[in-house]
């Protein structure tokens, strides 16, 4: 008899170690008791080096998470708990299970974070597909009042792409660029551009990043750029939006119609750390495609 005893523990480790998720288990005091390999390698430590530690000291970057709060309520409750939440220690997403048990609490960690891409590929999707359809029937009735129309689209563009806007068409002769629609979330730099532009709203289609675009048909994407580079590329006249106003992003897609370029559009983001990606050209690029339709 003492012999099963002293096997059922074992069996239980076994029957842990074969469970394909994540799963360990503290004392009241918070001290490591049990670890599958999972949660070693999720850990990125051994199990001899994390049993007996504390969990907030021997993972400190807990304390003020979403999981901290769901730990303890289930140790204070006595209730089981449920959270999903991103983790800075493995750059994944988790469903994290606590559940009480008489000397403590049992943690399960389900890794969702392959479901988690997939559920934010469809939400762009989807926001991508709502933005099309918003925009491209602005762009439609174009013909009727294309100056409201444009402006409406580049504060549709800029509002959800982020974050100024910039849209030009290329006058009949095909040597200037038309009076430009525009928007910017901030009213001070939408003036500042309006006073920068004043009668002189017409630009030589030669000129600069969007005449680069304009004459070449090719976007034009730059991630990450600076005042000294912005200026290196556009008119000096325009220099003063770049002292004065934050540009950190560029992209520049040009707008087709009957096999031709007939503008650009341009967009900027405004805050460090943001920089266009290739999907923000997609959902832009989509968008100027669907005027040749128009």
């Amino acid at each position: 008899m003492p012999q099963e005893a002293t096997q059922a523990p074992n069996w239980a480790s076994l029957i842990v170690e074969d469970i394909e998720e994540t799963f360990f288990s503290v004392d009241t005091n918070w001290r490591f008791t049990y670890l599958n390999h999972h949660a070693a390698s999720m850990f990125g430590r051994s199990k001899e080096a994390l049993l007996g530690k504390v969990l907030w000291e021997a993972f400190p970057s807990l304390i003020g998470s979403k999981f901290e709060p769901v730990y303890r309520q289930t140790m204070a409750e006595g209730t089981p708990h449920r959270v999903e939440d991103f983790s800075t220690t493995t750059q994944s997403w988790y469903d994290v299970w606590a559940y009480p048990i008489p000397h403590g609490l049992i943690i399960y960690f389900q890794d969702i974070t392959a479901r988690k891409r997939v559920e934010a590929e469809l939400l762009r999707q989807a926001e991508r597909a709502r933005v099309q359809a918003e925009v491209s029937h602005a762009l439609a009735e174009v013909t009727h009042d294309y100056q409201a129309t444009l402006n409406m689209s580049a504060r549709q563009l800029a509002e959800i792409v982020g974050d100024a806007c910039l849209i030009r068409l290329i006058a009949n002769d095909g040597q200037w660029f038309e009076r430009p629609a525009f928007y910017h979330p901030d009213p001070e730099a939408a003036a500042f551009v309006r006073d920068l532009l004043g009668g002189d709203e017409a630009q030589p289609i030669n000129e600069g990043l969007s005449g680069r675009v304009a004459q070449s048909g090719q976007p034009v994407r730059i991630p990450v750029i600076s005042s000294a580079q912005l200026k290196a590329m556009t008119d000096p006249k325009q220099w003063p939006y770049f002292d004065r106003f934050t540009v950190s992003s560029v992209m520049i897609v040009p707008l087709h119609a009957t096999g031709r370029v007939i503008g650009i559009l341009a967009m900027t983001r405004n805050t460090s750390g943001r920089p266009y990606t290739e999907d923000d050209q997609i959902v832009v690029r989509d968008l100027a495609d669907r005027v040749e339709a128009n």
